[in-house]
């Protein structure tokens, strides 16, 4: 039951408000009786960010910017090796995203400590500090440092291009940069360098 043409009054305005983040787009839009489409664009218009910007949810995009690492590590290992309980949450139609809760994030963390290098995270970029935490991050300072799941910087792509520009093995590439040879080459072959 959608409307077409139509203002939105005051009390429309601030339930959507109170709703976004808290409720999908398509559930807001039955509760008000408009379309979907027209929920997403006053949200838009009134400036409310995106729906999982403003959700008790972080996006699995959201985790590997805050941890530090490729967007496949969750995929490829956090989630098969490590149960890291991400679900899917559903946006609009049949559009899903792997979300987590900020609170179960934090106690998979705690809980799988093995599975992350706490240095990839900047200080409160997880909004708390707790004793763990801080107990991790001295652990980790005396560990070497691992680049395993790190994102490639463009100064390591520009120290692969320019070595394999001057004729040097992917081995000394790798020692340069801290990075394994079988590493390097698959960034290579991916970059096409």
């Amino acid at each position: 039951m959608s409307r077409r043409n139509t203002t939105w009054t005051d009390e429309e305005i601030e339930t959507l408000k109170n709703l976004w983040g808290e409720k999908t787009p398509d559930a807001i839009g039955r509760i008000l009786g408009r379309s979907t489409g027209g929920v997403i664009g006053k949200a838009k218009f009134l400036h409310l960010g995106s729906y999982l910007e403003a959700s008790e949810f972080l996006g699995m995009h959201q985790v590997t910017e805050i941890m530090g690492v490729d967007s496949h590590v969750p995929v490829r290992t956090w989630i098969p090796k490590y149960n890291m309980p991400f679900v899917y949450r559903r946006i609009r139609g049949n559009l899903r995203f792997r979300v987590i809760r900020l609170e179960d994030l934090m106690k998979w963390l705690r809980d799988n400590q093995e599975a992350w290098d706490s240095r990839k995270v900047a200080p409160y970029a997880l909004g708390t500090e707790p004793p763990w935490l801080k107990e991790k991050r001295a652990a980790d300072q005396q560990r070497p440092a691992k680049p395993t799941g790190t994102k490639y910087t463009a100064a390591e792509d520009s120290a692969i291009l320019i070595g394999r520009a001057t004729g040097k093995g992917y081995k000394e590439i790798g020692a340069r940069i801290g990075r394994s040879a079988a590493s390097v080459q698959a960034r290579a072959d991916r970059k096409r360098f």
